[in-house]
């Protein structure tokens, strides 16, 4: 439930230009998610950053974003009770040419996310200052 209220606020963010969640209902593969899933989707999902944000290119914003969270760990790998977050351009994937990233998906502004057992109003209490900080 957490993840998928999440990914409800992202797609209202307007420094948000993606949100990928099967759980919601504009994922292309919804519905398809929805009969494999039996409506108990994962607790993974990802969201890009739009690409110029007040002058920001959306690695530099990805980046501030992160980093200004206060609930969510850094980790570069994504399996937790309590909410792991990554800029994988910035941090995973940094040693790959951007070419080579983009070609697979992984865009500057990719942030990936492993919504946690955490209070999810606390949760997007803390996304909410953490966009702040790109205005």
């Amino acid at each position: 439930e957490n993840a998928l209220r999440v990914a409800e606020y992202m797609e209202t963010v307007p420094f948000v230009k993606a949100v990928h969640y099967p759980g919601l209902k504009s994922h292309p593969f919804h519905d398809l998610a929805t009969r494999q899933m039996n409506g108990r989707y994962t607790g993974m999902l990802a969201f890009e950053l739009q690409d110029d944000i007040h002058g920001m290119t959306s690695f530099e914003a990805g980046k501030r974003f992160v980093n200004a969270l206060k609930i969510p760990a850094i980790a570069v790998s994504l399996g937790d009770p309590d909410t792991l977050i990554q800029h994988p351009a910035s941090m995973t994937h940094a040693s790959v040419p951007k070419e080579v990233r983009e070609a697979s998906g992984i865009v500057d502004g990719l942030i990936r996310l492993s919504v946690g057992l955490e209070n999810v109003t606390d949760l997007i209490a803390d996304f909410k200052q953490a966009f702040e900080t790109l205005r």
